[in-house]
């Protein structure tokens, strides 16, 4: 899903931009079997660093290249499962 998504905004600009080397990327992460999406504002980012926060959870990645001049096509993916340790220490 992740590389999939990755390429299609690839395209989108290299369609735009022919001559340029284009690196589209996309991210998931999940954590408790749900996905965590994007977040729509400062506070619900927060409250997603503090559901991550010491907990293992996996992170998928993708990313592609694009030139549409000489049709450059490459695509991968990962997946790894991390931990964040302390996202949001308070400092007093």
């Amino acid at each position: 899903m992740v590389s999939h998504n990755a390429a299609l905004k690839a395209d989108w600009v290299s369609a735009r931009h022919p001559g340029a080397v284009v690196l589209g990327a996309d991210t998931t992460v999940f954590v408790d079997n749900r996905v965590l999406n994007k977040p729509r504002d400062g506070a619900e980012a927060r409250a997603m660093l503090m559901q991550l926060s010491g907990r293992t959870h996996t992170v998928f990645t993708g990313l592609a290249l694009r030139r549409a001049s000489d049709g450059l096509k490459k695509r991968t993916g990962s997946g790894q499962r991390r931990n964040l340790q302390g996202a949001l220490q308070r400092h007093h």
